[in-house]
Parts: structure tokens; sequence; C-alpha cells
């Protein structure tokens, strides 16, 4: 098994992704897998018990709201390609970055803002503790940067 991301909220409740589908836990120790039919997944983020998000390579979000049970497709969104990182604070806002920048996602309203200009550079980590205050990571040059949301 190839695993490309996990995300856990607690000791128990816990979502990895493979190259061969989501496997999620509800005890911490047993696994069961869900498939999806589209790319590879790079990132799961959940809000709660309840309320996730996940990220394939081609910029498709897919929502779940039964534990990730189940999935269905979101909002996709264009960062280039790959996408890389999802980060949300309730079911209809968040962030997602990828290889030209970082979305900010605001329902079905997306608005970029980071714009990466080197090419092959890439945001590939997220980091929010609210949805106006975060660190975005890149990939080549390895830089961090601080993101606060304009008022």
């Amino acid at each position: 098994m190839h695993l490309l991301t996990l995300f856990f909220l607690n000791e128990n409740y816990g979502w990895a992704a493979t190259a061969n589908g989501v496997l999620r836990t509800i005890d911490g120790t047993n696994f069961t897998k869900v498939n999806l039919d589209d790319d590879k997944i790079p990132a799961i983020h959940f809000t709660d018990q309840q309320h996730g998000a996940l990220l394939t390579f081609k910029g498709q979000i897919y929502k779940s709201a039964d534990g990730g049970q189940s999935w269905q497709k979101f909002l996709k969104v264009n960062l280039g390609d790959p996408a890389y990182d999802i980060h949300f604070f309730d079911e209809n806002h968040g962030y997602v970055s990828g290889q030209t920048g970082v979305i900010k996602i605001d329902g079905n309203d997306t608005t970029r803002v980071v714009n990466v200009k080197i090419p092959n550079e890439g945001v590939t980590e997220l980091f929010f503790t609210d949805k106006d205050h975060g660190w975005a990571g890149t990939y080549k040059t390895g830089g961090l940067f601080k993101y606060v949301a304009p008022q």
C-alpha cells in the first residue's frame, strides 16, 4: 500500500489516502476502504467527525458529510498540475494550494489569493489557525510564507 496522505482529528478518527482509495478509522486501529473513481489524493482535511474534504492532484475537491464513508464531487479548482493541499474551516470555507498558488473557497466561489510565478515552484503545504491567518510552504525553494487575509 502506497500512502499519499493522512489526517486525524484525534486518536480514534482518521483518514488516509492510498493509491487505491481512502481508508477511514473510527477506533484508531481498524480501517475500512472507500473507493473513489478519480486521481490520486494528496490531501484530506476534516473539520469534525462527519464533515471533510479531499483534493485530487487534478484539482477536484470532494466533500463528505458522513465521516468519509461516501464522497461527492464539490468543486474543481485550477491550480496547475498538480494540486497539493487543502484546509477547510467548515463545510463551505477553506483554502487549496497547487502548482500556481493558493485559492480561497467561499461556498461555490473561488478567489486566487496567492500567485506563484516561479516555474515548478508550487505551494505544497498549507496550515491555517483561522480563516484569515495561515502559512504556506513552497517546494523548490523551501519558502515559508505567512498569509493574512485583507480586511
